[in-house]
Formats: structure tokens, C-alpha cells, sequence
């Protein structure tokens, strides 16, 4: 009977010593930099914007937000545009409706003479390369640069009407409508843009 108490007892601390003799689970922790701005939407990102671009049309005011973390040269490019008052008198030219695409665009000096036929050939003597990120998307009260080819981007820009994903990657997006996206929807070729100004807050 002692003979199977001690094989008992030997066995016991040989269970013991083996699972002591296992390496310890070394806890890994992976360091996370939290952005508060990460999880938000777009137009939560666009309401904790500092740059607000003030459009006075023929139809009412546009508000739209710069989005100057994610598109520092072609937001400086339209604050310094606006600042010499480049869109002041200058019309919506380009209106397009349709199944395809909902927009309306702006900002060719080439509207402000009396020659209908080089309406949205016009531009600025410069260029501004793209500035593309998954944060944002051509959803709609989008505001985006208007180009002929990548890095053209100069003064011209376009509101979305409605989300228009396929321009991602493509189009340089500036802002969002912040209020009075009515007004945007009301726009018609022709309309004159009276004075753009900036208001930081």
C-alpha cells in the first residue's frame, strides 16, 4: 500500500515540475495613436472645420467647410483666390443633370466677358498637383476641384448634387456644403456668383 501512496506522490510532482517548466505567455501590446477624427463622417469632419467659404449667388448663400488637413495646397490655392476676390462676378457654367452625373460647376474667370463660347476653357496661370484619401468621398454637398488630366487643378471646383463615388481619386475634394444645400440644387447655367469671402471660426 506505501508503494502506490509513494508512485502516487512521485507522479504528482512530476505533473508539477512540467507545468512549471512551460515558458510564461508574454502579453503583447500594440501601441494605437488615437485620432478622434478617424470615426468621424464626412460632414462631421466638415462641422469641425475652421475655414468656411461664403458663396453669394443669384440664388442665395452657399456655405461649404475647407477641408484643409486633407487638402492643404488646393484649400490654400482657393483661400488665396478668394482673398484677391478671383470668383467675384464670375457664373456657374457648366450644369449636368443626369443618370450619369449631378453637378455644378464654377469659377472660370473666362465667364465674367461677353464670350459665351470660352466659358470653362479659362484658368489661372499655375497648377496644383492632386491631393487624394479615403477619408473623404463625392458624396453629396462635395465640393471638388474641376481639372483637364492629373495635377491640373487651378481655380475652377464643382459641388456634387448627389454622391458620385466613381469621381473618387479623380477629383481633388476641397469642401463640403455645410448649409443651404437648396440653394446648390437651384443653381441654373448662368448664375453669377456676386461675392465669395472667407469667415473663420
Amino acid at each position: 500500500m506505501r508503494f502506490f501512496i509513494y508512485i502516487i506522490f512521485f507522479i504528482l510532482i512530476i505533473s508539477i515540475n512540467c507545468a512549471n517548466s512551460e515558458p510564461p505567455i508574454k502579453e503583447t501590446t500594440k501601441e494605437v495613436t488615437y485620432n478622434p477624427r478617424a470615426k468621424l463622417t464626412q460632414v462631421e469632419l466638415a462641422l469641425e472645420c475652421s475655414t468656411i467659404v461664403i458663396l453669394e449667388t443669384e440664388k442665395g448663400i452657399i456655405k461649404f467647410a475647407l477641408f484643409e488637413k486633407e487638402a492643404p495646397k488646393n484649400t490654400s490655392n482657393i483661400i488665396k483666390l478668394i482673398n484677391e476676390g478671383f470668383y467675384d462676378s464670375t457664373y456657374f457654367h457648366r450644369i449636368v443633370k443626369d443618370k450619369t452625373l449631378n453637378i455644378i460647376q464654377g469659377g472660370d474667370p473666362n465667364t465674367k466677358d461677353n464670350d459665351p463660347k470660352n466659358d470653362g476653357f479659362g484658368g489661372v496661370d499655375y497648377t496644383v498637383e492632386d491631393e487624394f484619401t479615403s477619408k473623404l468621398r463625392h458624396i453629396r454637398g462635395t465640393v471638388s476641384m474641376a481639372n483637364s488630366g492629373a495635377n491640373t487643378n487651378g481655380c475652377q471646383f464643382f459641388i456634387c448634387l448627389d454622391a458620385e463615388f466613381h469621381l473618387n481619386n479623380r477629383y481633388t475634394i476641397i469642401g463640403q456644403v455645410i448649409s443651404n444645400m437648396e440653394v446648390s440644387d437651384n443653381i441654373e447655367k448662368g448664375d453669377k456668383i456676386l461675392h465669395a469671402t472667407i469667415e473663420k471660426r
